[in-house]
């Protein structure tokens, strides 16, 4: 017997044993990824470094003077307030310290792996499904992510939660979007990029199912309408203290800008100095007007623009190591080259096995393969920044999707059963969501 043959039948016998047994699968991948995180945050301590100081002083002003500012009397709206908002909230409970933050953060990225099981099963079958936690257990960037102060991890939380509610199955459709559109709403408070999300989950419902189009626009839109509930004190607030009804923070404009611009690098860069003395609401204003002169004075360039910061936003995976800037002081440089290494060649490795699912799913499904949810919801977060600015932090809101499609290929290549389960068969009319429910 060939060595790939008896791979792939040891495959298959733990494949049989974890499909027999679900549940305890998940929770064994679960317990070793928190066995992991919590191994990483006893070692490292957090030491907060570029944007992770910044939610700290969000967080202490919050804390102290009951301000969203960076110092007393200078209110902004620049920043999502979620993560300032959430340290502040740990601080007033449990006093000041890392400690919390660190406890918080290793909840999130542990309960990314049965969040990931849920949604994979539910568009790819069991053993999909418990592939696909697996990457999530080991993903090194999540593992070293709990002692790094950013708003990724809270964001995937809250934003995985609302995408299992809105792709179950409700005894009323009122419930759906009313649970879905609160978790969409709240992960909007963390990174806004989610505020689309419903319009693309519809998109691909209908494209399952033209049959439910009525229902699934509805739904959309009154999901969006309910995210808009939810964001409302805050764009209240920004209205009464700032003098402008942003929605949730200023900087699309200078995001926008950043990657639109002539001599642009597709990536951030400071504000331009011709900037100084407008006000939040009027640099804003002027960076989002200038982005839109440029795009539409060449649009051909933008096009190839877009494409071109949308493979630049694959690049590696070393923002985890170098937000823990201990490692390098206690470790050494030649760990930190060790932790990239394997963190980018994880990353690539998925990537590359996440396209060939892409592959997969159109081989099996046809043009209804194109719009697989995983990898919309992939294409729906590199295309908000590859419009506007990439950026090596930009790809994490991405992951789950991309384990997801990894997992179609390595359950096709060890043929451990059907990679794309029920989005094989045709839709039923009770399904919900994209793919549907549990049930569908």
């Amino acid at each position: 017997m060939s060595t790939i043959a008896l791979i792939r039948r040891e495959a298959a016998g733990w494949a049989d044993a974890a499909e027999a047994r679900p549940h305890m699968a998940v929770a064994v991948l679960t317990l070793t990824a928190l066995v992991l995180r919590v191994i990483w945050g006893s070692l490292v301590p957090v030491l907060p470094t570029s944007d992770s100081g910044a939610y700290m002083l969000f967080a202490r002003t919050l804390f102290e003077h009951g301000e969203y500012a960076m110092a007393p009397g200078d209110a902004t709206a620049f920043w999502a307030p979620g993560t300032g908002a959430m340290v502040a909230g740990l601080w007033y409970v449990f006093g000041v310290s890392f400690t919390p933050i660190v406890v918080v953060n290793t909840i999130y990225a542990t309960s990314l792996v049965p969040m990931t099981f849920v949604l994979a099963e539910r568009w790819g079958g069991t053993i999909t499904g418990l592939v696909a936690a697996a990457l999530m257990a080991f993903w090194p960037t999540f593992v070293m992510y709990v002692t790094v102060i950013q708003s990724e991890l809270p964001f995937l939380f809250v934003l995985m939660a609302g995408l299992i509610a809105y792709t179950t199955r409700w005894p009323a459709a009122w419930q759906r979007i009313i649970v879905s559109g609160i978790f969409f709403g709240i992960a909007c408070y963390f990174r806004p990029v989610a505020l689309l999300l419903p319009l693309a989950l519809g998109f691909v419902a209908v494209v399952r199912d033209f049959r439910a189009w009525k229902r699934e626009v509805v739904a959309a839109v009154a999901t969006m309408l309910m995210m808009l509930v939810v964001l409302s004190p805050w764009t209240y607030r920004n209205y009464v203290v700032l003098g402008t009804p942003a929605l949730v923070s200023t900087n699309f404009g200078l995001a926008l800008w950043n990657g639109n611009h002539p001599g642009t690098p597709g990536t951030y860069v400071p504000e331009p100095e011709w900037l100084k003395g407008l006000t939040m609401a009027e640099r804003e204003k002027k960076l989002r007007q200038e982005a839109m002169d440029y795009i539409l004075a060449e649009p051909g360039a933008f096009v190839w623009r877009t494409m071109w910061k949308a493979v630049i936003q694959h690049r590696g995976q070393t923002i985890a190591v170098v937000w823990n800037p201990y490692v390098e002081q206690r470790y050494g440089a030649v760990v930190v080259f060790i932790l990239k290494a394997v963190a980018s060649t994880y990353w690539y490795g998925c990537v590359a096995l996440g396209l060939a699912g892409f592959g997969i799913a159109i081989w099996r499904l046809g043009l209804i393969g194109l719009f697989h949810p995983a990898f919309l919801i992939w294409a729906y977060f590199t295309g908000v920044h590859a419009v506007t600015q990439a950026g090596g932090r930009f790809q994490l809101p991405s992951v789950p999707f991309v384990a997801i499609m990894a997992a179609i290929t390595l359950v096709l290549v060890f043929r451990l059963g059907d990679p794309l389960g029920r989005l094989s068969r045709p839709p039923r009319g009770g399904s919900q969501g994209a793919g549907g429910g549990p049930d569908a």
